[in-house]
């Protein structure tokens, strides 16, 4: 079971500890410490106390026991010996029970968030991850001027700072910037654009060789795997390019980009006339064949296509079918 208790301040009070007491007799004895500094947000018994007589077995179920979650947004958080006492007795740890040493409460508190380009870039991604329903884990920012966010302002100045970011309603990618506000609790501090450079992770289809220009891809040519990227050009399903072409080389390991790529050419008609060649014309109507010998070609085309031949005896422009290499034929009406 675990307890939610309210969150007390108290930012001035001194750093220090209660040292453990020894109790002779053999019994089992807890000493609070006075002000314990805490990063994770579930606190147990080993991170405000020091147990002390108790058999191996109570020892690991009293480091281990659970006294409160703590809300990290927060400067600080008190424990009072009362509520160790109650979770002592609802989980019957030890017996006979414990004598609970020191102070009347212990206070945790958070190292306050500092200004750093580092810490920054983290919260900046944080809230864009919040904003878009995506993990942190799949978004990089870097901050391209770091020294944006300290201009007219000194980093090294206590407070407990806090950033909010106008994040965009959208994923963007690339370089950007964005607009972020400061505050020192509840003291707006300022309000400015700061350039980034947002990449995010993602499955897509990557070359698996170096493929050259015109290269007709195949399932074994692509896969998926995980990249960091700037752009929303790129292809999450190898099977959407197979059989299309490169447009330009394609180095191993780097993502397809969908502009890269193209329906196949066709492969050109092979060309069997080229214009000034000496043909043989054949005009048909139905059985009957009439053959001109000495034709020249105007024009060029690969069989079946329609081209302009000159009879050399009558100097008449004639249109007939290539038929194959140095043949035109024409049919009559």
């Amino acid at each position: 079971m675990t307890y939610h208790f309210r969150i007390t301040f108290s930012l001035m009070m001194p750093f220090c500890f209660s040292w453990a007491t020894v109790v002779e007799g053999g019994e089992v004895t807890i000493q609070l410490q006075r002000r314990v500094q805490l990063s994770a947000d579930a606190v147990t018994l080993a991170d405000i106390a020091e147990i002390r007589g108790a058999t191996l077995e109570d020892q690991t179920r009293l480091e281990n026991l659970d006294l409160a979650t703590k809300d990290l947004s927060q400067p600080e958080l008190t424990i009072s010996r009362e509520q160790v006492r109650v979770r002592l007795a609802l989980e019957s740890i030890p017996s006979p029970p414990a004598r609970i040493l020191g102070g009347p409460c212990t206070v945790l508190w958070k190292r306050p968030w500092e200004l750093t380009s580092e810490n920054v870039a983290k919260e900046i991604t944080r809230q864009l991850a919040d904003a878009w329903s995506m993990s942190t884990e799949d978004i990089r920012v870097d901050l391209q001027r770091p020294q944006v966010i300290s201009t007219g302002f000194s980093t090294t100045e206590p407070g407990d700072y806090r950033l909010e970011l106008f994040a965009p309603s959208q994923p963007i990618w690339g370089q950007k910037t964005l607009t972020v506000a400061l505050y020192d609790g509840p003291a707006f501090l300022w309000k400015r654009g700061v350039p980034c450079r947002i990449a995010f992770r993602e499955r897509v289809a990557v070359a698996l060789q170096t493929l050259p220009p015109g290269t007709v891809l195949t399932a074994s040519h692509v896969a998926l795997e995980p990249k960091w990227l700037e752009t929303a050009d790129f292809v999450s399903a190898p099977e959407v390019v197979v059989g299309l072409a490169t447009r330009k080389t394609i180095r191993a390991g780097e993502p397809v980009d969908p502009r890269n790529v193209t329906t196949p050419k066709q492969s050109s008609p092979e060309i069997v006339v080229r214009p000034r060649d000496a043909v043989r014309v054949i005009a048909r109507k139905g059985r009957l064949l009439v053959t001109i010998p000495q034709a020249e070609a105007l024009q060029g085309g690969a069989v079946g296509q329609l081209i302009r031949v000159r009879n050399t005896q009558s100097n008449r422009v004639i249109t007939g079918r290539i038929a194959g290499p140095g043949e035109v034929v024409i049919d009559l009406p």
